[in-house]
């Protein structure tokens, strides 16, 4: 199996900690969820200390602004992405299908919604 967890530094795992302590809240963290025993074969440790963005605490009312200001100034535009969700591929997925919902409520053409199939299943 291989496993690739990404961690951020924080007090109680500061980013300059040795490797092995790394791994070791690694394992501590997935392993019980996981049902993994036993010790990795392998491991490797890599710091990318400003790979995943720092929002601010205020982040989320910001954005917020942003979108009722857009309302106002440019009804129809929206900001999909991980800005403005947060941070990383889920961020940006979620953020996406956010936009999707606002504006499916905003259309006055029913959707069709099509199964794997083809079948219309609206």
């Amino acid at each position: 199996m291989l496993l690739r967890a990404f961690f951020r530094p924080g007090p109680g795992l500061p980013l300059d900690a040795p490797d092995e302590r790394w791994v070791d809240w690694a394992v501590q963290s997935l392993w019980p969820l996981l049902g993994i025993t036993g010790a990795p074969a392998r491991r490797w440790v890599a710091r990318w200390p400003d790979a995943v963005p720092r929002y601010r605490a205020d982040h989320a009312a910001r954005v917020e602004r942003a979108r009722t200001a857009l309302e106002g100034e440019a009804p129809g535009v929206e900001l999909a992405g991980a800005p403005y969700r947060s941070a990383g591929v889920a961020g940006a997925i979620e953020s996406a299908e956010d936009v999707v919902r606002r504006l499916l409520a905003r259309s006055a053409t029913p959707v069709q919604r099509y199964g794997s199939d083809g079948s219309d299943v609206s």
